[in-house]
């Protein structure tokens, strides 16, 4: 019994010293790990990916993040401290158009010129393209060669000739690093090709918020009383201007102002009326002195409503045609615009941008053109001639 309770005694021993040791390599182990462990810092095109590793392999840390280079990706490593830092560009797919042909080639970063030499495509003095040879590269940019073509390019009054590729208008200004905003007006449509000869004017619009303090002027107020002497007045209260705070829009064309409208007003201060008391005697003289002042209901000069920048075009219509508000077509009255901008029924000028007068028109009709924003105003004539010699002209619309 004694013995078998030694043995017993043994066993447990030989087990707890086991154990012991096997828990002792164990932490040795997970210590050694995360001393040989490093931290893994991957950036897929700004995609942040972080990991701990004991790999040093590029692509099996990569594997690691659930990250596949592909054959044309761009892997840049560094190894810095005990850090790694890996940067991952993917790439993409950039077509190239020369002629009919039509070529794919996947790049991962670059240049336009960049593409065209990996597909072997030699531009010679007659071809350009679409794109200025130093434009960086995007996903599934379309990069067009072609025959240049010499064009006009007139912009802020300055005037000058270039080649171009054949593209888009919006392309060859693009090529020739002219910028251009959805606010700029241009006299052709932007998304046209061009043609040898072609004549692009592109007049630079801007919107610019002032804002003014304007005093106002106060009223003279005459009352009259039977304590007063005959021929007799006297000044009750002082009169006192207010002030206004008004928000003004400029239009600003190619650096000059072309027009200018209040678009809010805050009065700061009222102004308080000057209060005359006068005799039975004096009443004539207020009405003589109120007749002598200009009538502040007169409309002035600088009363004009909205102001428009943007196209002029021409139409012409067969003999008993109507326009969409009834009236018989009439050059020299009838102009067609978009309703939800200009009312039928408006009062318009028309001036040049340089300021010349063009006409002036009743809105009474519309069309196509008006409605999708290509033209501001389409200026009824008599005949097809007329119109073809007006064409589209860059001008200034303003609501009377």
């Amino acid at each position: 019994m004694i013995k078998k309770f030694e043995s017993d005694i043994k066993a447990n021993l030989k087990k707890a010293i086991s154990l012991l040791l096997m828990t002792t390599v164990g932490t040795v182990s997970v210590v050694s790990a995360g001393n040989l462990s490093r931290k893994v810092n991957v950036d897929v095109d700004g995609e942040k990916l972080s990991t701990l590793t004991l790999n040093e392999d590029t692509d099996k840390i990569l594997s690691q993040v659930g990250v596949e280079a592909g054959p044309h990706d761009i892997v840049m490593r560094e190894d810095e401290n005990n850090e790694i830092n890996i940067n991952v560009k993917k790439s993409f797919d950039v077509h190239v158009k020369r002629g009919e042909d039509v070529f794919t080639v996947k790049m991962a970063a670059g240049t336009v010129r960049d593409a065209l030499e990996k597909l072997g495509i030699d531009l010679g003095c007659s071809e350009g393209t679409n794109f200025s040879p130093d434009d960086e590269l995007f996903p599934d940019m379309n990069i067009i060669v072609a025959p240049l073509i010499m064009i006009t390019v007139n912009v802020r009054g300055e005037s000058g000739q270039y080649f171009v590729p054949q593209c888009s208008v919006a392309d060859a200004l693009n090529y020739l690093d002219v910028d251009i905003s959805s606010e700029d007006v241009l006299n052709v449509d932007a998304f046209s090709e061009v043609y040898e000869g072609m004549e692009i004017n592109l007049n630079k619009v801007e919107y610019i918020e002032e804002t003014a303090e304007e005093e106002i002027p106060f009223n003279t107020v005459y009352k009259k009383s039977d304590l007063m002497k005959d021929d007799s007045r006297n000044m009750s209260t002082a009169g006192k201007k207010g002030l206004k705070r008004v928000v003004y829009r400029k239009i600003i064309v190619d650096g000059k102002e072309v027009s200018k409208e209040a678009v809010s007003t805050v009065v700061v201060s009222e102004p308080v009326d000057r209060v005359i008391v006068t005799s039975e005697n004096c009443q004539e003289d207020k009405r003589k002195e109120e007749a002598s002042r200009p009538s502040q209901s007169e409309p002035s000069a600088k009363s004009e409503g909205k102001t428009f920048i943007g196209s002029a075009t021409a139409y012409t219509a067969t003999p008993g045609s109507r326009t969409a508000t009834g009236t018989v077509p009439c050059q020299g009255v009838t102009v067609a615009v978009n309703p939800k901008k200009i009312p039928y029924g408006s009062k318009i000028k028309v001036t040049s941008l340089s300021g010349s007068l063009i006409g002036v028109y009743r809105a009474e009709d519309t069309g196509g053109a008006l409605m999708s924003g290509s033209a501001i105003v389409d200026i009824f004539m008599n005949s097809r001639s007329a119109c073809v010699g007006f064409g589209r002209q860059q001008v200034k619309v303003t609501v009377i």
